[in-house]
């Protein structure tokens, strides 16, 4: 007998499908600039970035908001949440970066949006939110979406866009992105142990070198991407 999966865990996974209309992919978060600058030029410089990014940047500047959004909301503390948003908002020194996430996030509430209407608005109950990781994480509060899937999704979905970026720019062959992606997999169990011990006072720690690129991005005379 086959047992199916509930219908939340299908709208975790639509929420973050490759073609979930935000337009994430018309961003590359500094990206574009590294690979200009030849710091990433094959596979294994790529693995090597990506490896150093999830132990530095993202686990305290994307996945930690995710998850302090989501605790405090289940327990009400709407206060604390659009306090991490100002927050993520000022760390976000590169000017496109910090604009392509509000873009990306007004696109998330315009789209649930449209289902909401029809099942009991929980959107409602959303303040305004400026940044794509604390709306995530406070959309899939509400929706009772346990926080380890909501993590995990969260997780691999960023990662498999940055392989797909990455591939268009350096370029690689698709077969070679999935086969770095499947080598971070063992980056993923850390990181996502990890951001469990980590508290406020961690949240968008300083990565210079991802915030330079991203500025310099403004800058580059030929580029694919927004950011």
């Amino acid at each position: 007998m086959v047992t199916l999966m509930a219908d939340i865990d299908f709208e975790l996974l639509q929420l973050n499908d490759s073609t979930f209309p935000i337009g994430a992919y018309t961003l590359s978060w500094g990206l574009e600039t590294f690979v200009q600058q030849k710091i990433i030029h094959d596979s294994q410089s790529a693995l090597e970035y990506l490896e150093s990014e999830i132990a530095s940047s993202f686990i305290t500047n994307e996945l930690l908001p995710v998850r302090l959004s989501y605790e405090y909301v289940s327990v009400g503390q709407w206060n604390k949440v659009l306090e991490f948003d100002e927050i993520y908002n000022a760390a976000k020194s590169a000017r496109e970066i910090r604009e392509g996430s509000k873009k990306i996030t007004a696109r998330f509430f315009k789209t649930v949006c449209l289902w909401q209407k029809e099942e009991g608005d929980v959107t409602n109950h959303l303040p305004k939110i400026n940044h794509f990781p604390v709306i995530y994480g406070a959309y899939c509060a509400l929706k009772n979406i346990p926080l380890d899937d909501a993590l995990k999704t969260f997780l691999y979905s960023q990662f498999s866009a940055r392989v797909t970026t990455l591939v268009k720019l350096i370029p690689l062959s698709q077969n070679e992105g999935q086969k770095i992606l499947h080598s971070l997999f063992e980056n993923f169990e850390e990181i996502l142990l990890n951001v469990t011990k980590l508290g406020e006072d961690d949240l968008c720690r300083s990565c210079p070198s991802s915030e330079i690129r991203g500025m310099q991005h403004e800058y580059l005379y030929t580029r694919l991407y927004m950011s």
